[in-house]
């Protein structure tokens, strides 16, 4: 079983025309397979039951007495147990173009497997490789890509992005390292600085806290667990 735990306000929830629910619209919900939500306001824990909430493909809906309970200014945390993705292309649904998408999904299908078989610096390949298309995808058009060495693009995309402040110090220095492991496949390169669990850790989660923000752009990440982890 999965975990993934978003925090953002109860504005965001949206009342229906007669006023009797709230629901949210959270369009990554329809890429897994959801067991159950655990839902906190304001930090205190809402005994949840089916009855409670409906998930609807990407929309959460709340019943009616617990629509009572979420107050505008309430802090809520969802704790999302899920079995795993059942739809990777659609965790992309904010790309413009739907080859990327479906390009993106399978990358990110084989970065699981990569994970869980400890195979790090394939792992890390998988990462860099998503990250550059989700910011290819966004700045493309903002700046000139190397169309004769398009290994030279994800450094620039990079730069551009942390220089108008769409990734932060952390996202971007974690980002900068896997592009340079990535040059291991090269026989020429350094041996020593073979990637490791730690490197591959901090590539999920940096990972996941970027999408996180695209999925959610007023909400926290406070913990995120995508893929399952593993024991090597």
């Amino acid at each position: 079983m999965n975990s993934m735990r978003i925090k953002f306000k109860g504005n965001n929830f949206v009342l229906s025309r007669d006023q009797s629910i709230k629901y949210l619209d959270l369009e990554f919900l329809n890429s897994l397979s959801i067991n159950y939500i655990n839902i906190y306001i304001s930090g205190a824990p809402q005994q949840t039951e089916d009855a409670d909430y409906t998930v609807d493909g990407r929309r959460l809906i709340l019943s009616s007495e617990l629509s009572s309970s979420v107050g505008v200014n309430d802090e809520i945390e969802l704790l999302i147990h899920y079995y795993g993705v059942r739809d990777y292309q659609s965790l992309f649904y904010f790309l413009g173009d739907h080859e990327l998408e479906d390009k993106m999904g399978r990358y990110y299908h084989e970065s699981e497997l990569c994970f869980v078989n400890g195979c790090w610096l394939s792992y890390l390949m998988m990462v860099g490789a998503i990250f550059e298309g989700i910011l290819y995808d966004k700045l493309k058009d903002a700046i000139e890509l190397d169309k004769d060495n398009a290994a030279k693009n994800f450094g620039k995309l990079l730069d551009k992005a942390y220089g108008d402040g769409s990734i932060i110090d952390e996202t971007y220095m974690i980002m900068n390292s896997i592009r340079k492991k990535r040059n291991l496949v090269h026989v020429g390169c350094d041996p020593d600085s073979y990637p490791t669990y730690t490197d591959a850790m901090d590539a999920k989660a940096v990972l996941m806290k970027e999408m996180i923000r695209i999925w959610i752009p007023n909400g926290e990440v406070t913990i995120s667990d995508f893929c399952r982890d593993s024991q090597n």
